[in-house]
């Protein structure tokens, strides 16, 4: 092969990595946790997303875009604004403050199976003190 032909392929191979990583990222931006995906599965590509769409990047710019993807393809708006609440500093923090507040809906849900009122709740969980009948002290 020719040293012309060499970079007309050499340039379309970047072509194609760079539209393969403008796709990954429009992936990543529209991403949502889908019914009965666990909060690890979501955290798992949401991390294989960013490698794909970013993986020359700074590290602090990634760690950014990371979280915010994260707490957005959550799709639950109460849970989003807990989490920023709680100003994570990586996606790895997001992720427990988001197992502790699914944690905290299953237990308001069982609640209220209890009391013969599914469904009834609409106010977010921001604590332990939001779930009516529990022993703070025993939830954390």
């Amino acid at each position: 092969m020719d040293p012309k032909q060499q970079r007309t392929t050499s340039s379309d191979f970047s072509k194609q990595g760079s539209e393969q990583a403008e796709r990954i990222k429009a992936e990543l931006s529209t991403r949502r946790r889908t019914r009965g995906e666990s909060l690890q599965e979501l955290y798992q590509d949401i991390s294989c997303l960013m490698e794909l769409g970013y993986p020359s990047a700074d590290a602090l710019l990634t760690t950014c875009i990371a979280k915010e993807a994260f707490v957005i393809a959550l799709d639950d708006a109460c849970m989003q604004i807990e989490i920023r609440k709680r100003e994570p500093r990586n996606t790895e923090e997001a992720l427990s403050h988001a197992v502790k507040i699914d944690e905290q809906y299953v237990m308001l849900q069982s609640v209220e199976l209890e009391d013969g009122h599914p469904g009834r709740s609409t106010h977010c969980v921001s604590s332990a003190a939001d779930l009516p009948g529990t022993d703070t002290a025993a939830v954390l």
